[in-house]
């Protein structure tokens, strides 16, 4: 019988930590050719769209998919049991998809960004920026994370959250855009269609994570943080050509190959790709559905044991 699971029961069913781990093994489990996962699909109406991201992983016997209208309304992920031939569970799933996405990060900066790095500056203030500094955090040793956004009301609520879920690191709000740039891992999550990040106030060895360009016509990036960034990685190759706009002037320019791009599951389970050297690295995000599904279904057998959920009539 599959369960429902709304929105406050996901959030004290699963941590940071926990989304990280799981996040990490499912990239394993693709690495290996154990998971498989299709891009992103698009519908529009004269009324509305909906995005749907379609995965499965044999490693956890599981294969489902994730909604969400363009127009916002309630995100679901649903799952599937690949032995019973049942559907599983039905989860509500907005903060899932934050927790998902920073741990992603997280997991690209364990193998992509340097071990020592101590500052962090993000782009952006939003939900997704909070998740990223919580996931980076409990990566790193970071010591300093500062902020850049445009509305400064929302930039100090957002520094006062971090701050309290982090009491021990300096939070702070950046005095401009060069001094984000300096940092040693450097996060942008913003809707902005041109870029806020650019290569000329970058630091070598840093690391980037780009996170807010899921569509082929924005940019958060200019061409010369691609320019400069010795390692870019993808979190899907197939996803990436189809709605990544921070690499369409490097595809144009044949500063990347579109068709041999480096996967995030390729570098899992092997050495940091640094290998003890100063270089600098790029990891572009659009966000898959591997990582919905690997997350739900963490979710949903913690709901079953503790018996959280509402059983379905079916």
């Amino acid at each position: 019988m599959a369960i429902y699971i709304k929105e406050e029961e996901v959030k004290n069913l699963v941590s940071m930590v926990d989304a990280i781990e799981v996040v990490e093994k499912g990239l394993i489990s693709q690495k290996y050719s154990n998971a498989v996962n299709e891009p992103r699909h698009r519908l529009r109406t004269s009324k509305d769209g909906i995005h749907l991201l379609i995965a499965g992983d044999d490693d956890q016997s599981t294969i489902g998919f994730k909604t969400a209208y363009y127009s916002g309304g309630i995100v679901h992920v649903v799952i599937y049991d690949t032995e019973s031939k049942q559907m599983s569970a039905i989860i509500e799933a907005g903060l899932l998809g934050s927790l998902r996405t920073g741990a992603a990060s997280a997991v690209a900066s364990k193998y992509m960004a340097n071990p020592k790095s101590s500052t962090m500056g993000v782009f952006g203030a939003g939900f997704q920026a909070y998740t990223q500094v919580q996931a980076v955090c409990e990566q790193f040793d970071i010591e300093k994370v500062l902020v850049r956004s445009r509305d400064p009301g929302k930039r100090e609520n957002f520094i006062t959250k971090v701050s309290k879920l982090f009491p021990d690191i300096s939070i702070e709000s950046a005095a401009s855009s060069e001094e984000v740039a300096a940092c040693d891992i450097v996060t942008t999550a913003t809707r902005s269609e041109v870029p806020v990040l650019r290569g000329e106030w970058m630091e070598a060895g840093a690391h980037v994570n780009a996170i807010g360009s899921n569509s082929i016509l924005k940019a958060e990036i200019d061409l010369e943080v691609v320019n400069r960034s010795d390692i870019v990685v993808v979190d899907d190759r197939a996803q990436a050509r189809q709605e990544c706009g921070d690499l369409l002037a490097a595809w144009e320019n044949g500063l990347i190959d579109p068709n041999n791009m480096i996967q995030l599951c390729d570098i899992v389970d092997e050495p940091n790709i640094r290998a003890g050297k100063t270089i600098t690295t790029l990891f572009e995000s659009q966000g898959i559905g591997l990582w919905d599904i690997s997350l739900a279904k963490l979710v949903m057998d913690r709901a079953l044991k503790e018996e959280k959920g509402t059983k379905l009539p079916f």
